[in-house]
């Protein structure tokens, strides 16, 4: 069975680059030739999906006890049986650099591998030679990517239940698709596939995004029950909010708050065992908006919103 090396072994070479790059260096301008100018350079955030975030950072992954790299909460079960549910984020202890770099030390200073492992697992770290850079902050720099979370994740993950618990069923597909071929268009927003009912599993993440906030809602009424339709439209209302190029802190804490009502009423009305890693990391999405801006700043796919 094939192991993957370590992500430290691959990553330490471009830290080594990072702190001569933050110390800095003398790079000629061609407005002055002749006078230097001192530029420094800075690793500013790690932007990719949670699996390898969690690699790079050296966070465990969400499938671990302590799964969340925002915070210390606790997802109670065994492997495949996690309970991710729960959204009391009163209750939830953040992390924050200064204390998971002495948890770090801790970690590092076992002196068995079974001590240091135990460790690991009751904290939910590793160590990481991102460590090294004195300005990195891994909790705040990793960056929750939306383009997974919202669209790809709970979007996607949303169709899935509908059609596994019978809520949509074939002749309800069948309406969908009438509804949505009824909506024109402009040119520049993409058309989702002629048959939706056979297509959505290969959405892309802009098509996903489309069907979310511009198609749905109204597809989806009179096919839906309230009660499934009102879940969702708080989801869709808090993409809407989010995905703006602009955006005001009263928006962000707007979006938020009716993405907590979403993952509320999704896990009174399917369950707390259907509810998804990415549902949790729904409650810090707006850590990352405070600290990067809109989600623009820091979205993984390159679209025209």
């Amino acid at each position: 069975m094939k192991t993957e090396p370590p992500t430290n072994t691959f990553i330490e070479p471009l830290v080594e680059e990072l702190k001569v790059a933050w110390n800095g260096f003398d790079l000629k301008s061609y407005k002055s030739p002749d006078v230097p100018v001192l530029v420094r350079l800075a690793l500013l955030c790690v932007g990719c999906d949670i699996p390898a975030s969690r690699k790079l950072c050296d966070f465990l992954g969400y499938s671990a006890t302590m799964g969340c790299n925002k915070c210390m909460k606790a997802f109670i079960g065994g492997i495949g049986e996690k309970n991710y549910g729960g959204f009391n984020v009163s209750e939830w202890n953040l992390r924050n650099n200064s204390s998971h770099r002495k948890l770090v030390q801790k970690v590092m200073k076992a002196k068995t591998k079974g001590s240091r492992e135990e460790l690991e697992r009751k904290y939910g770290i590793r160590y990481s030679v991102l460590l090294e850079l004195h300005y990195f902050d891994p909790v705040r720099m990793t960056i929750l990517d939306p383009m997974h979370n919202l669209f790809l994740g709970s979007a996607k993950h949303m169709l899935k239940i509908w059609n596994a618990t019978k809520i949509l069923r074939d002749e309800h597909l069948g309406m969908i698709q009438e509804k949505i071929e009824l909506i024109q268009c402009p040119s520049d927003v993409g058309k989702l596939p002629q048959k939706f009912s056979s297509s959505f599993g290969s959405f892309t993440a802009y098509q996903w995004k489309n069907w979310t906030i511009l198609f749905s809602v109204f597809a989806l009424k009179d096919v839906l029950k309230l009660d499934d339709l009102e879940c969702w439209r708080a989801f869709v209302l808090a993409c809407k909010n989010l995905c703006t190029r602009t955006m005001k802190k009263s928006n962000v804490k707007l979006a938020q708050k009716l993405l907590l009502s979403f993952c509320e009423r999704f896990e009174k009305l399917y369950g707390e065992d259907r509810v998804t890693p990415n549902m949790h990391m729904h409650a810090h999405l707006d850590q990352c908006i405070n600290d990067f801006g809109p989600i623009y700043s820091f979205f993984l796919l390159v679209v025209q919103f």
